[in-house]
């Protein structure tokens, strides 16, 4: 009989486990005005059962905003006879994260006739992962006349993913008509395993005409793979118009096979702007008889992206000699896999200057081994910027020795991502001390594994607080141990907003010597979602006052 009143007074999280009563118990007609706080609240895994019941009783314009979580809850085989209601009811943009469930519930074939509808409702960015299953399902043939709309509507970035099946579903020769558009469209890096299948569909001679605008539409990073046969193909003399745009545009690995045609044909000066290209891309080994050359020839600066390759080919010891000045002209980013042996070259101290740089550019996994003559070098301020890379990098249980400067010299703001770490690798009675800076720092939700510690290293009165963020952020299963001393150290009134976790997380039992205080202390309205625990844990009698 009071029903009505505990669904108004209590958010129903944890009701949903009698759900199956209350819709037993009550008329669902009457239920009907509460249902959607029941679908917000309630786990509707086991709901399932009298969906089609809700269905029938309620306005589906009213269901419409709880869709999603029906979807994700129950079976949508049954659901699949009201689909066209629910399309029509519902905003299909709110739909559009359980199309996947949906296109796989229902065949395909009957979807047919609302597909345009879905692709101009929702937003396609999001769709574009079931497209693949969409393409399969559909003939090709059909979907044939929206493609264009397809390619316009979605970024074909994302797309880029199918475009292997629709080459390979559709005919070339009509998707001809707008390769020009698929090319500018689409970042051909991933289309680049189907290019082979363009040019053997389509004769060369007569895929001639528009190879300049392929060449300057994509990105051919992928394309080096039929380079030869292109090169083989095309006149030479002719090719020699877009040569520069070919190197700009395409990893030349394979290219390295005609690299000394290359240079005997052009002049090296009119090359000067390529060769990073070339020597991203082709064996060294070779090429390292004109390194004196390249080097006089193109200035440093251009050269900087190419010094890994240089560095692995030619002896580092003769390479010393311009080190200084290479760190000086040139982006590292390059440069970070060869970091061990320019340190084991040159002298820290000079390095100490662009070390900032070094850091922000390269990955310092190999660098761990040089951490301590860095920080002894450097002073650790300048250092503080690149500390997540450091933490990353280095097994922290080393840099435990040096983590009180750290903390005392940087902000701890960015720290907080590795702070699991640092708790694991350090002791926790030192760590005491900047307790309160970390908390503000970082978000806790990842602090809360190492809680116990915390509260049994530091005093909980000071911790009390923060105690709200620390309930808010943790999972406090395991924190049920300590709640007598929480509720001790801290006022009440305040402990309100996280008492629903406490609920969920504590033997109910032992809390029940404190549960008038708790109802005096929050507002029944909050408290409304352990209901079921408090029920269970004290006589319904008693809790009925």
């Amino acid at each position: 009989m009071f029903l009505p009143q505990i669904y108004r007074a209590c958010d129903i999280t944890e009701a949903a486990m009698f759900l199956p009563q209350i819709y037993r118990a009550c008329d669902i007609t009457e239920a009907a005005m509460f249902l959607p706080q029941i679908y917000r609240a309630c786990d509707i895994t086991e709901a399932a059962m009298f969906l089609p019941q809700i269905y029938r009783a309620c306005d589906i314009t009213e269901a419409a905003m709880f869709l999603p979580q029906i979807y994700r809850a129950c079976d949508i085989t049954e659901a699949a006879m009201f689909l066209p209601q629910i399309y029509r009811a519902c905003g299909i943009t709110e739909a559009a994260m359980f199309l996947p469930q949906i296109y796989r519930a229902c065949g395909i074939r009957e979807a047919a006739m609302f597909l345009p509808q879905i692709y101009r409702a929702c937003g396609i960015r999001e769709a574009a992962m079931f497209l693949p299953q969409i393409y399969r399902a559909c003939g090709i043939r059909e979907a044939a006349m929206f493609l264009p709309q397809i390619y316009r509507a979605c970024g074909i970035t994302e797309a880029a993913m199918f475009l292997p099946q629709i080459y390979r579903a559709c005919d070339i020769t009509e998707a001809a008509m707008f390769l020009p558009q698929i090319y500018r469209a689409c970042g051909i890096t991933e289309a680049a395993m189907f290019l082979q299948q363009i040019y053997r569909a389509c004769g060369i001679r007569e895929a001639a005409m528009f190879l300049p605008q392929i060449y300057r539409a994509c990105d051919i990073t992928e394309a080096a793979m039929f380079l030869p046969q292109i090169y083989r193909a095309c006149d030479i003399t002719e090719a020699a118009m877009f040569l520069p745009q070919i190197y700009r545009a395409c990893g030349i690995r394979e290219a390295a096979m005609f690299l000394p045609q290359i240079y005997r044909a052009c002049d090296i000066t009119e090359a000067a702007m390529f060769l990073p290209q070339i020597y991203r891309t082709c064996d060294i080994t070779e090429a390292a008889m004109f390194l004196p050359e390249i080097y006089r020839t193109c200035g440093i600066r251009e050269a900087a992206m190419f010094l890994p390759q240089i560095n692995r080919t030619c002896d580092i010891t003769e390479a010393a000699m311009f080190v200084p000045q290479i760190y000086r002209t040139c982006d590292i980013k390059e440069a970070a896999m060869f970091l061990p042996q320019i340190y084991r070259t040159c002298d820290i101290t000079e390095a100490a200057m662009f070390l900032p740089q070094i850091y922000r550019t390269c990955d310092i996994t190999e660098a761990a081994m040089f951490l301590p003559q860095i920080y002894r070098t450097c002073g650790i301020r300048e250092a503080a910027m690149f500390l997540q890379q450091i933490y990353r990098a280095c097994g922290i249980t080393d840099a435990a020795m040096f983590l009180p400067q750290i903390y005392r010299t940087c902000d701890i703001t960015e720290a907080a991502m590795f702070l699991p770490q640092i708790y694991r690798a350090c002791d926790i009675t030192e760590a005491a001390m900047f307790l309160p800076q970390i908390y503000r720092a970082c978000g806790i939700t990842e602090a809360a594994m190492f809680l116990p510690q915390i509260y049994r290293a530091c005093d909980i009165t000071e911790a009390a607080m923060f105690l709200p963020q620390i309930y808010r952020a943790c999972d406090i299963t395991e924190a049920a141990m300590f709640l007598p001393q929480i509720y001790r150290a801290c006022d009440i009134t305040e402990a309100a907003m996280f008492l629903p976790q406490i609920y969920r997380a504590c033997d109910i039992t032992e809390a029940a010597m404190f549960l008038p205080q708790i109802y005096r202390a929050c507002g029944i309205t909050e408290a409304a979602m352990f209901l079921p625990q408090i029920y269970r844990a004290c006589g319904i009698r008693e809790a009925a006052e």
